[in-house]
């Protein structure tokens, strides 16, 4: 019965990696009944045992089957806490995890074996720290997710394994992420973005290396989340009608991609929270569009009978104040002549000659539509055409050098014109284009040897 305890935990321990908690739960709890089983049987027969080596040997068992047994019921308490995170309920995800947490404090402190101890202490650290996000989410505290995030550096000092120690530390600069995070929503600080964007990309980093692509789609749909809320702060500010449009749109465009990577990761409560967040976006983009309608003026207002030549004036003279802000400059580099159906390099160059750093959003049109897309930056995403640069930030005189791998399907005359969009340092949009290039695209007869 004691082997087939430990062969019903393994099960139990292998759809717990899965991701498959509430068969995990079940397997747990029949582990734990074949440990209780497992004690009676040895109880039972340690009376007719002569051999006082064997008895000892059948006492040690006995005791560790109480153990197993109680690490089993520590481990539903884990499964059962991240049930509860999947659907949103973080007070009874944080009493959960602060209940497994005593079950293996509790254990840790029964075991006479060190090697032992050292195997469990992580998971002792673990649950502290998923206890403290969780009061962070339900709570709405910053504080939580530093301490959350010491906690996972301690697991991962204490890791046996390279993937446990990658996982903590993912979990580790996530938690950075969101401590920041919060601080970014009551401020609206776009270096407080920044630092946001750059512990997401750590930790995003560190899951992929564990082989944990849930926790890299989690990661996703939290910067996809953050980026919406650049967009919905600045729009709530801004006060030219078709600019707070562009950025009400930009945020449902980006809570929707959060949406998405939250259903795929199986975040089912933070799917349902970012739906409600899309749905108040929508409804007040929807109504600066009504308003603008409203306050369309009457014909009459464009009438120009009374309009007469302007007065001579000499142009003023630009000045060194725009260099003042973040000014950033495009430059496109492509060959002349392409041929089609082969591959050739779009390289856009961007360059910051202001005096202040500014962050790169995206930049719109860059591929036309009929183009095939060989390959692209990992560090941005390409969506119908536009590029999404992520608010990365460009320092005064540096360059951010942007290739692309493309591929023409016909032949003809093909325009590039993009536009980059960008934040200067003062937080406002801005946009700049480089000059409009023109591709010859040609057909080639193909050689014999094609």
């Amino acid at each position: 019965i004691n082997y087939l305890a430990w062969s019903q935990l393994e099960k139990a321990e292998d759809l717990s990696r899965r991701e498959l908690s509430q068969r995990s739960i079940e397997a747990f709890q029949k582990a734990a009944k074949l440990f209780i089983q497992a004690k009676k049987t040895l109880e039972n027969e340690i009376t007719g045992i002569e051999s006082p080596d064997e008895k000892e040997k059948a006492l040690e068992l006995s005791a560790a089957s109480d153990l197993r047994r109680e690490y089993c019921n520590g481990r539903i308490l884990l499964e059962e806490a991240k049930v509860h995170e999947r659907e949103g309920d973080y007070q009874l995800g944080a009493e959960k995890y602060g209940f497994a947490f005593d079950a293996f404090e509790k254990i840790m402190g029964e075991l006479e074996s060190e090697r032992e101890r050292q195997e469990l202490r992580p998971m002792v650290y673990l649950c502290r720290a998923w206890q403290k996000m969780m009061l962070a989410e339900w709570r709405i505290s910053p504080e939580f997710y530093e301490e959350a995030s010491d906690l996972f550096r301690e697991a991962k000092k204490s890791s046996t394994s390279e993937k446990a120690g990658l996982l903590a530390l993912g979990n580790s600069s996530f938690c950075k992420a969101l401590e920041v995070g919060r601080r970014f929503e009551a401020t609206r600080d776009i270096e407080l973005y920044e630092i946001v964007k750059r512990h997401l990309e750590s930790a995003a980093g560190y899951y992929v290396k564990a082989g944990f692509d849930d926790a890299s789609s989690w990661v996703g749909a939290t910067e996809a989340l953050f980026d919406a809320y650049r967009y919905m702060g600045d729009a709530e500010v801004e006060v030219k009608h078709d600019k707070k449009m562009y950025l009400y749109r930009l945020a449902e465009k980006h809570l929707e991609r959060s949406i998405e990577f939250y259903e795929r990761a199986g975040y089912v409560g933070k799917r349902n929270e970012v739906i409600k967040i899309l749905e108040i976006v929508k409804e007040k983009r929807e109504f600066v569009m009504s308003l603008g309608d409203a306050l369309k003026a009457p014909l009459v207002a464009s009438s120009t009978s009374l309009m007469s030549a302007p007065t001579p004036a000499y142009e003023e003279a630009v000045g060194a104040e725009r260099f003042e802000r973040a000014d950033v400059q495009a430059h496109l580099a492509v060959e002349e002549d392409v041929v089609v159906g082969k591959e050739f390099d779009v390289r856009l160059d961007l360059v910051n000659v202001g005096k202040n750093a500014g962050l790169l959003v995206r930049v719109d049109s860059l591929v036309p539509k009929g183009f095939k897309v060989a390959a692209v930056p990992s560090a941005y995403v390409l969506e119908e055409g536009s590029l999404d640069i992520k608010g990365k930030k460009l320092e005064p005189l540096k360059v951010e050098s942007i290739k692309l791998c493309l591929q023409a399907a016909e032949a003809g005359v093909i325009n590039l014109n993009p536009q980059v969009i960008y934040v200067d340092d003062v937080g406002k949009f801005r946009t700049c284009r480089p000059e409009q290039f023109s591709i010859c695209l040609l057909y080639t007869s193909p050689s014999p040897r094609d």
